[in-house]
């Protein structure tokens, strides 16, 4: 099974790289054409051109709070949430591995992740960095605009580094390919996401996570009211191995509000809570916390 997981990571993998790959040789075919004193500036002066090219030709939804997006979006991201454990703790995150999301080319999206930081509070105080999902490559594989189809397909994989503090790390780096897609219905859109978390050491402790997300949101003007399920299920692990569980997430963003400079403000937040299973201490918290309150905030530019 894990040697089938692995495989299943390093395709997704190649396909990310291989595609952008291609674009890049592409373009620098494209460059090989021009003037050679324009070609070093061609590529970073057309640079908000591609990416409002991007914007136009795929929907033009919003992120979700916690489903991983389809969407290939530049923007600098901050996240956070305040979970209650269920055993006497509370747990602030601030940061929730997100970071600085830029758009080098049409079809790809390169996240370089900013590490984010935890405390806790009650009967086990600790604070410190958790582990550190450094960067993460979408390649986008189809999309239309709302006229013409509204929807997306997309690939990913990122890496998460073992930097955090003894209370809040695994121990482990942490290969998570992904795959991700959208479609609209007018107003309404359903944006759907698997994946696998895969670690590369500690295997037989920390387990193969499978995580499913699959988000309903609806746009009333700059308002757009979302519903999450997220579902995750672990193959194997001394800790969670054979368990799932299942939250549900309800919120909103709002946005995107125009500011200056052809940049944008896009906020929100929600209300997280965990329906399956019922919560066991032993060996590990499952569910991981037992609720949340979840906050967005992101600058579009």
């Amino acid at each position: 099974m894990r040697q089938t997981l692995l495989s299943i990571a390093q395709n997704v993998a190649l396909l990310c790289m291989s595609t952008t790959a291609l674009m890049y040789a592409s373009a620098a075919r494209s460059q090989d054409a021009s003037p050679p004193s324009q070609m070093p500036n061609d590529f970073f002066d057309a640079w908000s051109a591609r990416v409002q090219e991007s914007r136009n030709s795929q929907p033009q939804w919003l992120p979700p709070l916690m489903t991983p997006s389809p969407l290939i979006t530049e923007l600098l991201r901050q996240d956070g949430s305040y979970q209650w454990l269920g055993n006497g703790n509370q747990v602030l995150n601030l940061g929730a591995n997100k970071g600085l999301f830029l758009v080098p080319t049409k079809t790809v999206e390169v996240d370089l992740g900013i590490p984010s930081f935890e405390q806790r509070y009650g009967t086990q105080p600790a604070a410190g960095l958790t582990d550190w999902q450094f960067l993460q490559v979408k390649q986008r594989l189809l999309s239309a605009n709302r006229e013409e189809g509204n929807y997306i397909a997309t690939a990913a994989i990122a890496l998460q580094a073992p930097i955090g503090a003894t209370a809040f790390t695994n121990h482990a780096v942490i290969v998570t390919p992904t795959l991700s897609g959208g479609m609209g219905f007018g107003d309404l859109n359903v944006q759907a996401a698997t994946s696998l978390a895969i670690p590369m050491s500690d295997g037989e402790t920390i387990g193969t996570a499978w995580q499913n997300n699959v988000t309903l949101q609806y746009r009333l003007g700059f308002l757009w009211p979302e519903f999450e399920t997220n579902w995750t299920h672990w193959f194997d692990g001394t800790q969670r191995g054979g368990l799932d569980q299942v939250y549900f997430t309800v919120g909103a963003l709002v946005g995107p509000i125009p500011l200056a400079h052809g940049t944008a403000l896009i906020f929100g937040g929600g209300y997280q809570f965990a329906v399956a299973p019922p919560q066991q201490l032993q060996p590990v918290l499952t569910p991981a916390y037992r609720d949340a309150v979840v906050f967005s905030t992101r600058l579009v530019f």
